[in-house]
């Protein structure tokens, strides 16, 4: 989760909102037992609603951010059925210990210069726009995650829930589901393979499975950046090694968390792939777009204004090379001009360009490379025609 600077002063208004929408949570949790598709309705409702808000500017960002946590915490940490206010207290903790982690990373991840650049605003020609568009496919996607579990998976139905939101609600376009939807899926099946082998540690108890858990828990954490299949096979293990520990976890457990998953994905990538898509090679494209006009306005904000952004730039276009590069493998692998490419030159340029010798030459060259990105015509060679001219 990504905090704007312009954001972090609606921290106390956002832990307050957090604490109300958890308490409403709970409620929806409870509704889910009661009557499960009146509840499968808000649920889904209150996440699509969450997406859409993210384009709706900071505040409804905020806003946004608030409502999506407690809901996703209660997949996590369910609601009891008998001890109702224990339930909603748990939701609200677990909400707000994510909230506070979360900035926490973000401070920590963040340089002081990129923290506090300013957002400059983005249009888009989209109709819907992308994050209506993104709203309605993961309503869609929860509404089938519900039907499906709840007919058939009705013990198992959070995982099918919480791996549709993982896939599809801040998925990058196409391309983007389909990475996310293998990385979870694969990550769980290696923290099958996982869960056999600390079976022995865990049978025999003490302070061995404790200490197994934590390290399995660290590894996840320190792995996630490097790929989300780390993390999704780290909870795996943790929550096997949990269940095996209550003498609950069997074989048929670890099958239908695969089968759950592996609808879950299929589910979320579907929605991204036929209900108002969006490609991964168009957001590459505006990325990219975004950072070339940087060097367009050297002369105005200098080479140093410039390098703060242009690092904020870079790693969302990191974020996208994973998914088209298997987009690339996957489905045009004869392609020569590959959105894939266009961002390995650019990482590759952009990475060492430290000082522009020649002001006016920068500025042509990235005009060049930005038409050709508008005309789809030959962007690998314009991009590495600037390069030649950033030396």
């Amino acid at each position: 989760m990504r905090v704007r600077a312009g954001e972090r002063r609606h921290l106390p208004i956002e832990a307050l909102g957090i604490v109300l929408v958890a308490l409403a949570a709970g409620g929806v949790g409870l509704l889910l037992r009661w009557n499960f598709a009146a509840g499968s309705l808000l649920f889904s409702g209150a996440l699509a609603l969450s997406v859409m808000l993210r384009g709706r500017g900071a505040d409804a960002r905020v806003i946004g951010r608030a409502v999506a946590l407690p809901f996703i915490a209660m997949l996590i940490v369910p609601v009891p059925p008998i001890a109702d206010l224990r339930g909603r207290l748990l939701t609200i903790l677990a909400a707000l210990l994510s909230l506070i982690v979360a900035m926490l990373a973000q401070r920590v991840a963040l340089p002081a210069a990129v923290q506090g650049a300013p957002e400059p605003p983005r249009t888009s020609t989209l109709k819907p726009p992308p994050y209506t568009r993104m709203a309605l496919q993961l309503g869609a996607a929860l509404l089938g995650a519900f039907a499906i579990g709840g007919r058939f998976f009705p013990a198992h139905w959070p995982w099918i829930v919480l791996t549709v939101y993982i896939v599809c609600a801040g998925a990058r376009g196409r391309a983007d589901a389909l990475h996310k939807g293998l990385l979870r899926l694969g990550g769980a099946l290696v923290g099958g393979i996982g869960i056999v082998a600390v079976a022995p540690i865990v049978h025999a108890g003490g302070p061995a499975t404790a200490a197994t858990l934590f390290l399995t828990l660290f590894a996840g954490l320190a792995l996630r950046e490097r790929s989300y299949a780390f993390w999704a096979a780290a909870t795996t293990i943790i929550v096997g090694i949990l269940m095996a520990m209550e003498g609950s976890f069997t074989a048929g457990d670890f099958a239908a968390r695969i089968a759950c998953i592996l609808i879950g994905a299929a589910l979320g990538i579907g929605a991204a792939a036929f209900i108002y898509p969006i490609r991964t090679s168009d957001i590459a494209r505006r990325r990219l777009a975004t950072l070339l006009g940087r060097f367009e306005r050297l002369a105005d904000d200098g080479i140093e204004s410039v390098q703060a952004r242009i690092s904020l730039d870079l790693d969302g276009l990191r974020d996208l090379e994973p998914a088209l590069a298997l987009h690339r493998r996957l489905v045009t692998r004869a392609r020569a001009d590959h959105p894939a490419d266009w961002i390995a030159i650019a990482r590759e340029t952009f990475a060492h360009a430290r000082t522009v010798a020649d002001v006016e030459r920068t500025e042509r060259a990235s005009l060049a490379a930005r038409r050709a990105i508008r005309d789809r015509d030959d962007v690998s060679g314009a991009l590495q025609r600037l390069a030649k001219t950033l030396g």
